[in-house]
């Protein structure tokens, strides 16, 4: 289901894990390693038809990451609002 692993949110027992990660995430070490955002890189289809909204369809991926960070891009080097929608990412398509 793609309710488990690091996009999804049901397994509410490893909250701790969450928030030890977050806290490791802060320490020295950490700070100077740049993060790993590649699994799956590569290897996923865009999945398009007019029943749905785009999707990619993996047990586990960072995909949502990636564009996340890849939007946040387009939203901190815009000009202005005009900017922005002119000129953000266009939605993936074929392999991601």
């Amino acid at each position: 289901t793609h309710l488990f692993g690091p996009a999804g949110m049901l397994e509410q027992d490893d909250g701790e894990n969450w928030s030890q990660s977050t806290r490791a995430s802060r320490g020295v070490k950490a700070r100077s390693y740049r993060h790993n955002m590649r699994m799956g890189l590569g290897h996923d289809d865009v999945l398009t038809d007019d029943s749905t909204v785009s999707r990619v369809e993996t047990t586990i991926s960072e995909h949502a990451q990636r564009w996340l960070y890849r939007n946040w891009m387009d939203w901190l080097a815009a000009d202005s609002w005009a900017d922005l929608k002119a000129n953000h990412a266009p939605l993936p398509k074929g392999r991601i």
